[in-house]
């Protein structure tokens, strides 16, 4: 349900002249990898509860604004060749990840480390897109000032 409502809440809040969706969707990463590396510490039903309801409502805003980021990032003539790639990565990494907690969970006989190592990832993919965010936006900084400089010359 929270993935639901996080979903239409800020696919809504994303639509709004103010939103900065690469910063929102860089935050729902967080939260996300976040919350799972602490979820092995504790294990009570109120905890999980709302480790649930956080995870569930991140993944949501991170889901529904995946086109709109990429946009930001590679521009609406490449949408569709790099919604596949990320999709065939996303695939890919989907395939390897199950085994691998398996793995983990028989050598380590619990899934705390795989817990642990898949939040740690998240959070490192969030900071990786605010990088991203920083250069892309630096650039089309500069981009803008060329092109300022260029139409002055042109009056």
């Amino acid at each position: 349900m929270a993935n639901t409502v996080a979903r239409l809440v800020f696919g809504w809040l994303a639509s709004r002249e103010f939103a900065n969706q690469s910063i929102m969707y860089g935050i729902s990463l967080l939260l996300c990898g976040i919350s799972t590396f602490v979820s092995p510490f504790n294990d009570s039903h109120e905890f999980l509860v709302c480790y649930s309801v956080l995870f569930g409502a991140c993944a949501g805003v991170y889901i529904c604004l995946n086109a709109i980021v990429l946009v930001h990032f590679v521009g609406i003539d490449n949408l569709t060749s790099s919604f596949g790639n990320m999709l065939l990565f996303k695939g890919l990494f989907l395939l390897i990840g199950t085994p691998a907690a398996g793995w983990l969970f028989d050598e380590t006989g619990s899934y705390a480390i795989t817990f642990h190592s898949d939040g740690i990832i998240l959070c490192l993919s969030s900071v990786l897109l605010f990088i991203g965010y920083a250069l892309n936006k630096n650039k089309l900084k500069k981009s803008r000032e060329t092109s300022d400089v260029l139409n002055e010359g042109n009056v």
